[in-house]
């Protein structure tokens, strides 16, 4: 009987060991994901203001006056 808990509680303790080595893996993982989600954030905000200053310049250039900036009503 003392044979067979000696044998659960190796098997358990093995088991355990490969869950918490998979957490490890895992939780790298996410902070892997979670840099590049924040580079990818990033690039978005410099491209997307780039996307919009070079769209206004487009508009602004259209009307020949640089100074007029329009509000959102006068788009509408």
């Amino acid at each position: 009987m003392e044979r067979n808990w000696l044998l659960l509680t190796l098997v358990v303790g093995i088991a355990a060991t490969i869950v918490g080595i998979a957490t490890i893996i895992v939780g790298i993982a996410t902070i892997i994901v979670g840099i590049t989600t924040i580079i990818v954030g990033i690039a978005t905000i410099i491209v997307g203001h780039e996307t919009c200053a070079a769209s206004l310049q487009h508009y602004e250039a259209a009307l020949g006056t640089p100074s007029l900036r329009p509000t959102l009503k006068q788009i509408i």
